[in-house]
């Protein structure tokens, strides 16, 4: 609901990770780091410089390629997943083969199920959708996200 109230404002985060995200005791959720946080633009552009962390980076943030709200919803699959499975998304034997991974087009993530087998199957396969390497293919905003979390989660 964080990053979603962000979007809702009109600003795109683009540095979604698990160190920016606290948890108060009682069990308040809050997104911070707001530093590379920029207007969300009427479509996609060019950021002149990169910003954000490597792992959580979308691919066409880490390429240089124009970039939209959808970078945070690909950050914050990624951070699920790895919260979920207590890896990332991205395998590799060494840091530049797990970012090499991430910006291969062809690489299969694996599913979640294969780490954590309680995961609902509707859940894994909404966060695969988030991670789609084309930002066109993953859920057009959080608004329609947070409802579909809802759904498979069967929550309200």
């Amino acid at each position: 609901a964080s990053l979603e109230h962000v979007h809702d404002h009109g600003y795109m985060h683009l540095d979604v990770k698990p160190e920016n995200i606290i948890i108060s005791r009682a069990g308040t959720v809050y997104l911070c780091d707001f530093d590379t946080a920029q207007p969300i633009p009427n479509r996609p552009i060019k950021i002149g410089k990169k910003s954000g962390t490597p792992f959580y980076m979308p691919p066409e943030l880490a390429n240089g390629w124009e970039v939209g709200h959808r970078a945070d919803i690909y950050a914050y699959a990624v951070t699920i997943y790895e919260m979920l499975t207590e890896v990332k998304p991205f395998e590799g034997q060494t840091q530049k083969v797990m970012l090499a991974n991430q910006l291969n087009k062809r690489y299969r993530i694996r599913k979640m199920r294969e780490f954590n087998s309680n995961i609902p199957i509707g859940l894994d396969l909404l966060i695969h959708k988030c991670l789609d390497f084309v930002p066109e293919k993953r859920p057009p905003n959080m608004t329609v996200l947070v409802s579909e979390l809802n759904k498979v989660l069967g929550a309200r």
